[in-house]
């Protein structure tokens, strides 16, 4: 018997070491789940109130935003519509085949309309009717920015992030070319610029300009007030009808190499800026809600009843909370300090693994997807600092992005990476020949 088995091993493993390929089976891939939870008053993570599986693979860089009681998902290669009832119970109502992946979006303020871009361009889908959506346009980048004769256009750009707000859409785009670096840099940044759209007409976007060269452009977070627009990659900038605004123009550096004391200085805050959020109003207006009432009218106000609205409070102010690959810092926009290292070498927040997503509930509390490790709440101490204050770790799958709307949080698992994923899509391709 001991023979037997051990000429049963022999052969076993030969046949292992020489074709593995033959024997190696690529596990399967569960579907991405959407998990909504309730907050409490002061943004404390409660309980789940509901899980959909998604029955799709959500994988790679992925994008979640919720308006109203619609939840939109942009993921590899597709994109879902959720709806939710008042109870915070989910069912899906659509999915739409896209080509691409690494995918961020954005939907149109007013119209029915949601903005797409991936690795394959940007693309516009009609969402009119939720249940069937409609892919109407789809642009290349490069064809785009050809249209404005730069004299050093940014060669083979990619889309990074997007934002919409006011009838413009602004795209974070890299590629080659040239890009300033941060002060002492020792690896360069990569180069980036900002496309500016026209979206009058929801349907059919309109290159309009790009911003200045910027220094690794890879989030966008856009406000209402006179199209301003925070872009962040190793540095971050902030635009005011599409100039440098104040306290700005020299940017302010995330990879600056600190001093040698590590006293009082932005250091260089670890990681690759991931997201964004900006919350509009001030604290007292934001806890009221009057900053929320005043937005929502302001989007549909015509220009005296706009000036009557920047007067009750100012909506170019707030705070900037910015999400790196491994911490979390904030940006005044009165004061325009980003700090990382503080006093006695502590740090503004913990140090992450691996963070994908962030969203914040006022400033009440900033939530970050962490990938296998679940869900982050951090409390913002109104200034500088970040502690942990809840951790959600029991979930179908890794954290991808986060969502805020209301008082509800919602959580996008799936797969981190493209590879299962698209060998299983390739297995399945010549299964089918």
């Amino acid at each position: 018997m001991k023979c037997q088995s051990f000429r049963f091993l022999v052969i076993f493993f030969m046949i292992v070491g020489c074709s593995p390929a033959a024997l190696q089976v690529e596990r399967a891939i569960a579907p991405g789940t959407l998990t909504v939870i309730q907050l409490s008053d002061r943004g404390a993570i409660g309980q789940i109130l509901d899980q959909l599986s998604l029955t799709e693979a959500i994988a790679g860089p992925s994008d979640i935003v919720v308006q109203e009681d619609r939840v939109y998902i942009a993921s590899y290669k597709l994109l879902l519509i959720a709806e939710e009832n008042d109870n915070g119970k989910l069912r899906l109502l659509s999915s739409l085949p896209l080509s691409g992946y690494d995918t961020a979006l954005a939907l149109h303020s007013t119209a029915n309309v949601v903005y797409i871009v991936n690795t394959e361009g940007l693309q516009v889908v009609d969402v009119g009717d939720p249940t069937q959506p409609k892919q109407i346009e789809h642009l290349r980048l490069a064809d785009e920015l050809a249209k404005l004769n730069l004299p050093n256009p940014l060669k083979d750009p990619i889309g990074t992030d997007i934002g919409c707000e006011d009838n413009k859409l602004v795209l974070t785009l890299q590629g080659e070319g040239e890009s300033p670096n941060p002060p002492r840099a020792i690896i360069p940044s990569r180069a980036g610029i900002a496309a500016v759209f026209d979206v009058a007409e929801p349907h059919s976007p309109r290159i309009e300009r790009v911003l200045d060269p910027l220094a690794g452009a890879a989030v966008v977070e856009m406000g209402l007030y006179r199209h301003q627009v925070f872009v962040a990659g190793d540095e971050l900038v902030e635009y005011q009808d599409f100039e440098r605004g104040p306290g700005t123009a020299s940017g302010l550096w995330l990879k600056t190499v600190e001093h040698p004391d590590g006293q009082l200085t932005p250091g260089a805050v670890p990681g690759d800026v991931i997201d964004m959020k900006f919350v509009m109003g001030s604290r007292e207006d934001w806890e009221t809600g009057k900053t929320e009432a005043i937005i929502k009218q302001y989007r549909h106000a015509n220009p005296q009843e706009r000036r009557e609205f920047e007067r009750l409070t100012p909506l170019d102010q707030g705070v900037v909370f910015i999400a790196t690959a491994n911490a979390v810092v904030s940006l005044s926009t009165s004061h325009k300090w980003i700090s990382w290292r503080l006093r006695n070498n502590r740090t503004a927040s913990d140090r992450f693994g691996h963070l994908y997503g962030i969203d914040a509930y006022g400033y009440f509390g900033v939530y970050v997807a962490a990938g296998t490790k679940g869900v982050y709440g951090l409390k913002w101490d109104g200034e500088v600092e970040f502690w942990k204050r809840d951790h959600l770790e029991t979930l179908p799958g890794p954290a991808l992005d986060v969502a805020v709307s209301g008082d509800r949080l919602y959580v996008l698992c799936g797969e981190l990476g493209l590879r299962n994923v698209q060998h299983n899509a390739d297995l399945i391709a010549d299964q089918k020949k």
